[in-house]
């Protein structure tokens, strides 16, 4: 016999033994929620390019009960996928200023200070469409 030591296989679920683990798969899992959504917008389009009736019909439809909530659990995700990158960002691509590497937490901060910003500014000219100076 040999003195090799026989190693047993992993479990398929070792990645629930650590939470930073189970963080990282939801994160990526997250992605599949995001493509939902660009294939509901693009359908969205496609009705609206189609004419009213065909697009009243899709809107009418996703305002149904489980579009709605699927739609709840889409921006949860996104939400999700939103802050961890923000939260990346600091670890991959550090901040100078003058020579003078940024604190990560000041970098984040920034970051998620301009989201807030544009956020607004995108919420403000959905609900009030006048704010946008017409030019004719």
């Amino acid at each position: 016999m040999s003195g090799r030591r026989v190693e047993a296989s992993p479990s398929r679920f070792w990645w629930l033994r650590r939470p930073k683990y189970i963080a990282i798969l939801l994160r990526e899992a997250s992605s599949i929620f995001i493509l939902l959504y660009v294939i509901i917008y693009l359908q969205l389009l496609s009705q609206l390019a189609g004419g009213g009736p065909a697009y009243q019909a899709f809107l009418k439809a996703l305002a149904s009960p489980p579009l709605m909530a699927l739609s709840l659990v889409i921006l949860a995700f996104a939400l999700y996928h939103s802050i961890t990158w923000f939260m990346l960002v600091p670890k991959v691509q550090p901040l100078r200023v003058g020579g003078l590497r940024v604190v990560g937490m000041w970098a984040l901060a920034l970051n998620l200070l301009l989201l807030i910003i544009a956020s607004t500014l995108v919420i403000a000219l959905i609900l009030d469409p006048s704010l946008i100076p017409l030019r004719g």
